[in-house]
């Protein structure tokens, strides 16, 4: 792995993963895709107690290793309350990507990790103004440790980051990196509205250097985050001009309508993952009061206002 500052380390993968190795332990920062990419990326902590996995949300790229950790290495997981349930029961992630159990054609077995037990259940109170975020000991053999974990609401219901001792936050997929927008038409979303909330408040954060999942290592981020909320924006005022040139309409057409103005590149998997993204932009645009839905005749159709 490569060390970055202090006890921090990153992997450097196309899926980065985080440590905090201190007195021959340590504790990992979501862990990758399936066991094999896992454990190509921690080769240099063969011989070190993994004690901590911290997945910073439940996609199954990000916890897709816990299975191997769980039972290979004896490490305790720790993820987000509500994330922590997908990670428990993978196939519960269907009810937001997809909003229905997919049929056999649509699964792929990339989209789902093996089931581990979660033993810490993180909670942020969010109450206080500004990012969430709750200081939480983490107890290692000789050492009792710190970490901040901060709330990164809208990609998914419940994604935390982690800030080592060290002051790097690892922020999950609360950002994307310019070279994977670039090939991207939609940016997943699961709460717009939160997701939007999470880049103001990510500008309010001073840390050392930030850490991305698609992305890696950088020393400041606030170009990123403005690149990200306009591929977001962007994406939102396609939707709304869509359902203004035509008067009302019916979601496929709206969905066609994109697919066309958009150029959309979709297969079944990821046709569903658009609609969803689709659903989440609508939903937003109608508590803006900028749309109105109803429906009628068994269909259901969203109008501009």
């Amino acid at each position: 792995m490569k060390h970055i500052i202090g006890n921090t380390y990153m992997s450097e993968g196309h899926i980065t993963l985080g440590a905090y190795l201190i007195g021959g332990e340590v504790l990992l920062v979501d862990s990758g895709s399936d066991p094999t990419y896992l454990q190509k990326e921690i080769k240099d902590f063969s011989d070190i107690d993994i004690k901590y996995v911290f997945n910073t949300h439940g996609h199954a790229d990000h916890c897709g290793g816990n299975h191997y950790l769980q039972h290979e290495r004896r490490t305790t997981i720790l993820a987000p309350r509500i994330e922590a349930d997908f990670i428990e029961y993978p196939y519960l992630k269907d009810i937001y990507l997809f909003g229905f159990t997919p049929r056999k054609l649509l699964i792929k077995k990339s989209l789902y990790a093996e089931p581990s037990r979660v033993y810490r259940k993180i909670s942020i109170s969010e109450e206080k103004e500004g990012l969430p975020y709750q200081v939480k000991e983490m107890r290692f053999r000789e050492h009792e440790t710190f970490f901040s974990f901060i709330g990164l609401k809208g990609h998914s219901p419940n994604m935390m980051g982690i800030i080592t001792p060290d002051n790097i936050a690892f922020l999950g997929d609360a950002l994307i990196d310019e070279d994977a927008l670039s090939h991207s038409r939609m940016m997943y979303t699961y709460n717009l509205g939160d997701h939007l909330y999470t880049l103001v408040m990510l500008e309010k954060l001073e840390a050392e250097g930030y850490v991305i999942s698609h992305g890696g290592y950088k020393k400041e981020i606030g170009h990123l985050i403005a690149t990200n909320r306009q591929h977001l924006l962007t994406t939102l005022e396609e939707i709304h001009d869509a359902t203004k040139d035509r008067g009302s309409m019916n979601l496929d057409e709206l969905h066609q309508s994109l697919y066309q103005s958009m150029d959309l590149d979709e297969n079944q998997v990821t046709q569903a993952l658009n609609r969803s993204i689709i659903r989440a932009h609508l939903h937003y645009l109608q508590e803006q009061g900028r749309i109105t839905s109803f429906a009628e005749g068994g269909v259901e159709y969203v109008q501009a206002l």
